[in-house]
């Protein structure tokens, strides 16, 4: 009993630090001081919060900063100087970076796109010990329709031809005039592995583009159309991408009553990747699509 109340007592004391953190992004939010403001050991402090967010808290409160001040650069008209420092950044150059970072788009550039999807939290992680459940808390997005570069290809994701494959799309596209600063990459899902099974997958590598373009060879220019979807963010390598799927199908979509599936296949989104990442780090959007 004791040992549930002690876990009920951090449990609440972790909550009411994430929530002030969310309230107030442009306060000191240092060990220190958020220790001492929640009467926690400040030698255990950081422990505690790591452990219960499945990440570093510095990582988590950047990641709050800048959710927020995305929301404030397209729901009002205040300059991105008042709005990094209202965040908690000293100066609009570091705001800044630490946003392009983030989200591959400048604030600028985000205050003048329309529709540019943003997406921060990680609702699915998978570390070296099995599956860590962070917020699953999936956002509801219209991807617009638009042509595509895109080679098909068959067989398991995150295979060594895989890679060859998006090295050759990039290359291409770079020669061509084709790759934007921050390019739109993601695969388009045509079989169900559990049927056909993984090694006789058949998918889409695809890139966006935004001009006419006559492909060669194995390119193909597609028209991809796009629709509303259900988007989960996984952050963890692509050999888990199959299990990730798996998951979620069985303890969250099957479980909607508020979306139906649309005849459509899965897209996977693919935000931050490179060659200098551990795999650990990588972060994919999984698109289910929705009605």
């Amino acid at each position: 009993m004791q040992k549930e109340e002690t876990r009920s007592y951090y449990e609440n004391k972790v909550r009411m630090v994430t929530d002030y953190i969310h309230d107030n992004p442009g306060n000191d939010l240092s060990i220190k001081t958020l220790s001492e403001k929640f009467n926690i050991s400040y030698f255990h402090f950081h422990r505690i919060m790591q452990a219960a967010l499945n990440e570093p808290l510095g990582n988590y409160i950047s990641r709050v900063r800048l959710s927020v001040s995305a929301r404030m650069i397209k729901e009002g008209s205040e300059s991105l100087s008042n709005i990094a420092e209202k965040v908690g950044f000293n100066n609009l150059s570091a705001f800044s970076k630490s946003f392009t970072k983030e989200y591959g788009i400048s604030p600028q550039e985000y205050r003048l796109s329309e529709g540019y999807p943003i997406h921060n939290e990680i609702d699915l992680q998978f570390e070296r010990n099995g599956v860590v459940k962070a917020r699953i808390n999936p956002q509801v997005k219209t991807i617009h329709p638009s042509s595509v570069l895109c080679v098909e290809a068959v067989g398991e994701y995150g295979a060594k031809e895989v890679y060859e494959i998006w090295e050759a799309i990039i290359w291409h596209a770079v020669a061509n005039g084709l790759y934007s600063w921050h390019p739109d990459l993601f695969s388009i899902y045509y079989d169900d592995p559990e049927e056909t099974g993984v090694a006789n997958c058949r998918y889409d590598c695809c890139l966006s583009i935004k001009k006419e373009f006559v492909p060669e060879g194995n390119f193909k220019v597609k028209e991809f159309d796009g629709g509303k979807f259900l988007v989960f963010r996984y952050k963890g390598s692509y050999d888990n991408l199959w299990e990730a799927y798996n998951l979620l199908y069985r303890d969250y979509i099957i479980l909607l009553d508020k979306y139906q599936l649309r005849d459509a296949p899965i897209v996977e989104r693919y935000i931050k990747f490179s060659e200098r990442m551990k795999p650990e780090n990588y972060i994919t959007e999984l698109c289910i699509p929705i009605e």
